[in-house]
């Protein structure tokens, strides 16, 4: 461990060796699935949904059930007691609810892509960026449109074609190609998608296809952390409010909408009486007390002078 000089020494400094060194223990006794989540977790913006000030009408709020649920999944705990089949796919979903992540029945992959694109979407409006959903024409010889979101002339006078994608770190083919490369799974995701859509895209000088990938602990790729931080840039520029809470703002609302989208996800899949049980946990019984039967005692008289 470092070592530190007296004069200098500040709590903050204190906390931090300390974090390092429980980080350390964490990963000695830690599991294959357990390694990935927690190097996932280490991502600067993979807790900023804890960090919201809850407020419904901006949609920055959990109900207690989600709040117990999104914790569980970001600590690896258990959240039902035994496999079953998934009512959506009929596949096994596990204890730890890492199924739920990448589900493809039910939709619910498709609802938290496009309101993690949406709110990108909004935020470039309001930043002046004239972004346009799902342009079509952008790659040669096919109907695919892989620009979730298109900002015209967004960096150097170049295009830029987003496309918005959550990934499983925990999936079997992510473990097995991050072994094998060595790479997390944001980074591997994005490779694939420039390696599907950089060779057909029209005009390829005046264009840049930036995968705008996070998987679902909340680690984004880098290239898509710079470019979410020009267009906080630009909302800040625009509304004369500083730059630091802006970001902070920006990344704490796309945040919740994926814990969110994760959490209604596996709540949906759990069986009823499961839910009930997570909702409302029946408290052990106290053996601090005086039982019914037992009189209490008497209250002292007051003594006059």
């Amino acid at each position: 461990m470092a070592t530190l000089k007296s004069s200098s020494v500040q709590q903050c400094d204190l906390s931090a060796l300390i974090d390092k060194k429980d980080l350390v223990f964490l990963y000695e006794g830690a599991s294959q699935l357990d390694s990935i989540r927690l190097k996932s977790l280490q991502d600067d913006h993979a807790h900023d949904w804890l960090c919201v000030i809850p407020n419904p009408r901006l949609g920055l709020s959990f109900t207690p059930n989600e709040f117990r649920t999104a914790l569980k999944l970001r600590l690896g705990i258990n959240l039902v007691a035994k496999e079953f089949t998934c009512p959506s796919c009929n596949k096994v979903f596990d204890c730890l609810g890492i199924h739920a992540l990448q589900c493809s029945g039910s939709g619910d992959r498709i609802r938290r892509h496009n309101q993690l694109r949406n709110e990108f979407h909004t935020k470039a409006s309001l930043a002046m960026c004239s972004p346009i959903k799902e342009k079509p024409g952008l790659v040669i010889g096919t109907k695919e449109r892989p620009a979730d979101v298109f900002l015209p002339q967004f960096s150097r006078g170049k295009d830029y074609f987003l496309d918005f994608a959550v990934t499983n770190p925990l999936s079997d083919y992510m473990i097995q190609q991050s072994r094998a490369s060595s790479k997390d799974a944001c980074v591997i995701y994005a490779d694939l998608k420039i390696n599907k859509y950089n060779n057909n895209i029209k005009n390829p000088l005046n264009v840049t296809f930036q995968p705008m990938i996070v998987d679902a602990f909340g680690k984004w790729e880098p290239t898509a952390k710079e470019v979410i931080h020009i267009v906080a840039a630009r909302l800040a520029s625009r509304n004369n409010t500083d730059i630091v809470s802006t970001h902070r703002h920006f990344h704490q609302k796309l945040s919740v909408i994926l814990q969110k989208s994760n959490v209604r996800s596996i709540l949906s899949r759990i069986p009823v009486l499961d839910v009930q049980k997570a909702k409302c946990p029946i408290p052990p019984k106290s053996t601090i007390g005086t039982p019914a039967s037992q009189p209490l005692p008497a209250a002292p008289r007051s003594q006059s002078a």
